[in-house]
């Protein structure tokens, strides 16, 4: 690359991660600020480098092209080269383009912008999300491509439960029951005690009196006498015999045939026996053909209209929703203004996947989720239960919500090519009761 020469115009603007370039090989801007605004990652040190995928993440910029001149392996990079110069920086950028390109397009769209970039993750390296050991993490497993990620494998099989992962299994471990880490220590342990200052000694049986017990009763300085009827035994195979050994504590002296095995947390001291130690599988995943279509269409295919509902406005835990209901309801009562509820619910989603499949039923679902948006106030709340939507609307005569519900179902049908039914229960004040049983039921 000469003098001349000029990197691409989209890559122009580098977080700086580790120590500044002495002599920055091409004039570009260049900030050492996650918060500002930056194209790819220049990493000349690994250090803290945890920081750096967390930053990524916080920002929703986890395919951000991350080029690494520091000389040491990163958990995950998308470019590496020995030193930083000007053709190095021009081969990273070039390489990395198609990147830089995805993240622009995933960034527009509307939902589930990091589950869509770790697919995108998959589909560049062209190789599955592989689980690795990791003995700082109290998991004890990682997923080095998607560092930064708080809870890589609770994303990981959410997708997988859509379809656009294939599980292949990697690990089986065991899982503490307090604080569910798996840095465990695996011990044989007195069955009475629990400690695990255990050794295995030999048992001697004398033949004359039947009496058994452990090799060190019956020793007498360089004999061997038994201790019940203290005859001294001379000839093995005559006076006694070494039918097997047993495990003796040495804490609190008592004999087993067997010890126990026992699990001790390393992270918080709990213990637990080992037959009543539950066990987590850790996979490793691969990139479906629907996880490919997904990822072109820019759209995960939720079939519930809970998982799309989570960012709407006025959107609540259904514990919360149920308070605020009986507090407006109590306040409604006392000073006779309207109070409304409503359950909207759709009875033949099942079908609909059948016949159109999961990524038009998704679609249709999120136009369920956005008229519903439109039609709701600030003062008013929503929240679901898989296919069902439980909306409180307070100041709001039950006539009024019956409008809304015909505007919605109005717009399914000039919208939506497919027969969706949109089913509706209004309940009023009188009828609040009824709405808090259906929706605990």
């Amino acid at each position: 690359m000469g003098q001349q020469e000029t990197l691409p115009a989209k890559a122009t603007h580098y977080l700086i991660w580790g120590d500044d370039p002495l002599d920055f090989p091409v004039p570009v801007q260049t900030t050492r600020d996650p918060d500002e605004p930056f194209s790819h990652v220049i990493v000349q040190s690994g250090e803290n480098i945890s920081q750096l995928y967390r930053a990524l993440v916080s920002r929703r910029a986890l395919l951000t092209p991350i080029l690494n001149f520091s000389g040491t392996t990163l958990p995950r990079e998308d470019f590496a080269a020995e030193q930083l110069t000007a053709e190095t920086l021009e081969r990273g950028c070039l390489q990395t383009a198609p990147i830089v390109d995805e993240a622009q397009r995933l960034a527009a769209s509307p939902q589930d912008v990091v589950a869509l970039q770790v697919l995108a993750i998959a589909a560049f390296e062209n190789t599955a999300i592989n689980a690795a050991w990791d003995s700082s993490s109290e998991s004890l497993v990682c997923y080095p491509q998607l560092a930064g990620i708080e809870t890589p494998r609770a994303l990981l099989e959410e997708l997988s439960e859509m379809g656009m992962f294939e599980r292949h299994f990697f690990d089986r471990l065991h899982i503490c029951p307090q604080c569910r880490s798996s840095r465990l220590n695996i011990r044989e342990e007195c069955p009475s005690c629990r400690s695990s200052q255990i050794a295995e000694v030999p048992l001697i049986h004398h033949y004359r009196c039947s009496y058994q017990a452990p090799e060190q009763a019956f020793l007498d300085d360089d004999t061997l006498r038994c201790p019940k009827c203290t005859k001294e035994l001379r000839h093995y195979g005559v006076d006694y015999d070494r039918p097997n050994a047993t495990m003796l504590c040495e804490a609190c002296g008592t004999n087993s045939q067997d010890a126990d095995v026992g699990m001790l947390c390393i992270d918080c001291g709990a213990h637990q026996d080992a037959q009543l130690m539950a066990t987590i599988d850790w996979f490793n995943y691969e990139l479906t053909p629907q996880g490919s279509k997904a990822l072109r269409d820019a759209w995960l295919p939720r079939t519930t209209l809970q998982g799309l509902l989570d960012r709407q406005q006025g959107m609540r835990p259904v514990k919360d929703f149920l308070l605020l209901a009986k507090f407006t309801q109590r306040l409604s009562a006392r000073y006779e203004r309207p109070w409304s509820a409503c359950v909207l619910e759709l009875t033949n989603v099942d079908d609909l996947k059948q016949t159109h499949g999961a990524f038009q039923v998704s679609k249709t679902l999120a136009l369920v989720c956005e008229l519903i948006g439109q039609e709701i106030r600030s003062c008013d709340s929503v929240t679901s239960n898989d296919d069902s939507v439980y909306l409180l609307l307070p100041e709001t005569p039950t006539e009024s919500v019956q409008i809304v519900i015909d505007r919605i179902r109005e717009q399914l049908e000039k919208m939506v090519a497919a027969d969706v039914e949109l089913d509706a229960r209004t309940f009023s004040l009188d009828e609040a009761e009824a709405f808090y049983h259906e929706l605990s039921s």
